[in-house]
């Protein structure tokens, strides 16, 4: 039987986690007798695309760093998406530190992927400290700081930065930044939650007729919602007649969310029994899911919306007071209080770095098991063995541990 080589295992690694298959890329995975950064790395960017399975790329991430590899770009990028699948802005602070230390910061795909983690965790001050230091920004980094904002409730500072982005574009030429399809997206957004109806038409029209790119049915399913919902759900309607492609679920849902909203009992039935018709229960929309249960009172579909946005724009409470790392692998150095964001440029690559530990909890210092490396464990990263109270500093305080490997 052929021995399988790194780069075969890594293929074969990559394909699992495309199909779902994590438990067979796992097995691969800890068969394999010698790995590399970007066997690594496949696991740590498998794992990061779902909310389910974040916190195991946080646990290859951690053993990456026991086994002495160093993070590239590649693996913050991943471990950021993590941190932002699972709104903890905490970890996020301490892979900023990581990526400081690195000297990876003025990366332009890191810098987009801090500010997307920071915005998405409802940080969006943070990521626009960033996104005003960065010194070259594409296309995604504006995107995903105007995304931030329109998640965030910040409609009018997400079309200004839209608006700005497009003069930048057209007095420097700079193809780099041209709006694409995720750009318009995340602007008619923001006006569909802010409710305006004129600028968002505004904004869906220019997209054809200045930018050359035709609407996907995301940009139609987002102007049926904002035109439903803030212009007239009959007016809706009539647009979605003119969609020159198949109208699919998405456009549908968002019908019958408006047409459910302003009580037309009318258009929720069409709307019903054409998003019927063309979904399939595992294929709706991610922010509208729903289910129909005829009421006898009303004969109205009845709709049940589950608004995730909501999830990813929020901040979750810290996952357990305590923060982890191998017991061999540091020695304690000075306490101090800090912001990653104001560390950029003040740290030795040589000297260790900064790593947040918890938020003051008034509980007593206390050091971990020895076995604090189960999957079990939420929080990571190459931070002291101990958790830290902010005892004396406030509940609001942040404290931060500097470590370093021992015998250096």
């Amino acid at each position: 039987m052929p021995v399988r080589t790194v780069v075969s295992s890594t293929a074969l690694i990559v394909g699992c986690m495309n199909e779902g298959l994590y438990e067979d890329a796992e097995e691969i995975f800890n068969t394999m007798d010698e790995k590399d950064v970007v066997v690594y790395n496949a696991m740590v960017e498998g794992y990061s695309k779902t909310e389910e399975t974040a916190e195991s790329s946080m646990e290859v991430f951690k053993s990456m760093h026991r086994a002495r590899f160093r993070p590239t770009v590649s693996t913050f990028v991943s471990v950021l998406g993590a941190c932002s699948l699972l709104s903890s802005p905490e970890i996020g602070e301490q892979v900023h530190c990581q990526v400081i230390k690195s000297s990876l910061s003025s990366d332009i795909k890191a810098g987009s992927a801090l500010l997307d983690m920071y915005s998405k965790c409802g940080r969006v001050d943070d990521g626009r400290r960033i996104f005003d230091r960065m010194a070259e920004r594409n296309v995604i980094t504006w995107t995903s700081m105007i995304d931030g904002y329109g998640k965030n409730g910040l409609s009018d500072e997400a079309l200004q930065l839209f608006e700005q982005m497009l003069r930048r574009r057209r007095r420097r030429h700079d193809d780099a930044i041209r709006p694409n399809h995720a750009t318009f997206l995340s602007a008619l957004s923001a006006c569909a939650r802010a409710g305006l109806l004129s600028r968002g038409q505004e904004v869906f029209q220019s997209m054809e007729r200045e930018h050359a790119l035709r609407p996907r049915m995301e940009h139609y399913a987002c102007m049926v919602d904002l035109l439903g919902r803030f212009g007239s759900v009959r007016r809706a309607h009539d647009f979605i007649r003119g969609i020159p492609a198949r109208p699919n679920s998405d456009v549908w849902a968002a019908l019958l969310g408006a047409a459910t909203l302003h009580g037309d009992v009318d258009m929720a039935n069409v709307a019903a029994r054409e998003l019927s018709d063309s979904a399939q229960p595992t294929s709706l929309p991610p922010v509208v899911k729903w289910r129909s249960s005829m009421s006898t009172r009303h004969g109205i579909t009845k709709v049940v919306p589950i608004n995730e946005e909501a999830h990813a724009s929020s901040v979750s409470l810290v996952l357990g007071q305590r923060c982890f790392v191998d017991n061999d692998l540091f020695e304690h150095s000075v306490m101090m209080r800090c912001d990653p964001l104001s560390l950029e440029g003040a740290i030795d690559p040589d000297q260790g770095f900064p790593a947040l530990l918890t938020r003051g909890s008034g509980h007593p210092y206390i050091r971990p098991p020895p076995h604090s490396f189960a999957p079990t464990s939420p929080i990571l990263i190459s931070s002291p063995v101990h958790t830290l109270t902010s005892r004396g500093c406030g509940s609001d305080a942040t404290m931060y541990h500097t470590a370093r490997p021992k015998g250096i």
